[in-house]
């Protein structure tokens, strides 16, 4: 995206690799394979500065930053650019390439409407698309916890339902009426097994009851269109995309119980981590989308995804190194599987709380999954500087740059990162390659 003021006069022009020049190279052998292996085989070549190629195809490219308020105020965090410049933590990630911010939504008051509500105009203030991801519980939902929000009246399915149905209509009126457009609209947050427990758990292979809640939270998104909301993009995700079989079982099932169809589904969107299972590869991500592209044939997501600096006690799906610029070609990769999908179905990734200082595993057995190192040491205020990952999303083919991102122009069609140059100044300050634990790029103290 050419947004990268402290890298671009580092650049000898000798080590610039153009992207027409690449392009021209994939117009010669009419493959977008061409241009994928051309920058990977720059990559791995250890290129001191590479020009990362424009993509042919644009995917939407974000991070979940549900938390970052919650580390300004609760945690004193202060962000920092790779430089040491102190920015928002939303033009810090701009200037790598974020176009979008997902956001999750609860029923209960952590990340209730009124604080997500506030993120939302933040953020889109800044040009930043939303994706808005709907919980349906009081606190976090996955396979294991979908809980029926406290105060719905979970009687019968017809009730749940009513609640579903008024919940997400009114959600999105209030969106509207904040002046947020929503892009994305998740219903439900990794509801492989289902969603308001135990109402809508799907047992025994019977979808009946939670399609009846999915299809009526369908409806208040109908419902909310026709008072004046602009249509979101409607999504389901599930867990483990990588796992062609639930994946397949899960959507061969719903649709054909009825009550849902592929018309009221207007993307898929999965979760992919290497920390959970070794069998989360790359070629079994591959297998799974393209499956559910070739039978679908809708835009997926990969909704959720991080790779860690810090693991000591897990063994990856991949062999990355765990350090910023393993997180910089696990999504590379990712992107890759996406763009790689037939009729250009791959639509999108989202790295998940690369901010969250608190809780720097992310819910994972690893040390840390952030893309920024943390000083404790000055109390109640915390630094929080960049690493060099922030710019995994950089120079892939942005169409809809953030007016208030940068202020870098993106005339030119080539992006120039000096990826060797920022890990080496940040290890000497021994803040990079590292989060909040031991890493092979130095250390830092945790309060």
């Amino acid at each position: 995206m050419g947004k990268h003021n402290t890298a671009r006069s580092l650049i000898p022009t000798s080590m610039v690799v153009h992207s027409d020049v690449l392009t021209s190279f994939a117009a010669f052998w009419s493959s977008e394979l061409t241009v994928m292996l051309l920058r990977r085989t720059l990559l791995w070549a250890g290129a001191s500065t590479v020009a990362l190629v424009n993509r042919v195809h644009a995917l939407t490219k974000g991070h979940d930053l549900s938390s970052a308020p919650r580390m300004e105020t609760e945690q004193g965090a202060i962000w920092y650019n790779t430089a040491g410049k102190e920015m928002a933590i939303e033009d810090i990630l701009g200037e790598g390439g974020m176009d979008s911010v997902r956001l999750r939504l609860w029923t209960g008051e952590e990340y209730g409407l009124n604080y997500t509500l506030s993120l939302a105009q933040r953020y889109s203030k800044k040009g930043y698309k939303i994706f808005l991801d709907l919980h349906f519980s009081d606190t976090w939902a996955q396979p294991s916890d979908q809980h029926t929000p406290s105060a719905w009246d979970n009687s019968s399915v017809e009730t749940l339902a009513t609640a579903c149905r008024d919940h997400v209509s009114s959600t999105l009126k209030a969106f509207t009426d904040g002046g947020v457009e929503l892009d994305i609209l998740s219903i439900g947050n990794e509801i492989t097994d289902g969603f308001l427990y135990p109402t809508g758990k799907i047992s025994n292979d019977d979808f009946g009851p939670f399609a009846k809640l999915w299809k009526a939270a369908r409806q208040g998104v109908a419902d909310a269109v026709s008072a004046g909301t602009k249509q979101p993009k409607v999504m389901i995700h599930l867990d483990n995309g990588w796992k062609s079989e639930t994946v397949s079982w899960f959507f061969k099932g719903l649709f054909a119980e009825g009550t849902v169809t592929t018309d009221d589904v207007d993307a898929f969107g999965f979760s992919f981590y290497p920390y959970y299972n070794v069998n989360a590869t790359l070629d079994a991500l591959t297998s799974s989308l393209t499956q559910m592209a070739n039978t679908y044939n809708k835009p997926i997501y990969v909704a959720e995804t991080d790779w860690p600096t810090n693991c000591t006690t897990v063994t990856l799906s991949e062999e990355y190194p765990v350090s910023a610029r393993g997180q910089r070609e696990w999504v590379m990769a990712v992107m890759d599987v996406l763009e790689g999908l037939p009729n250009g179905l791959g639509a999108g990734i989202f790295y998940w709380e690369p901010g969250y200082i608190s809780v720097p595993g992310l819910g994972s057995a690893c040390g840390s999954n952030l893309l920024f190192s943390v000083n404790w040491d000055n109390w109640p205020d915390t630094y929080a500087k960049a690493l060099s990952s922030i710019y995994m999303f950089a120079g892939e083919g942005n169409t809809s740059t953030p007016i208030a991102a940068s202020t870098t122009t993106t005339a030119s069609l080539q992006t120039q990162i000096n990826f060797s140059q920022l890990d080496q100044s940040s290890r000497s300050k021994q803040s990079d390659e590292s989060s909040t634990q031991q890493t092979d790029g130095g250390s830092v103290q945790q309060q």
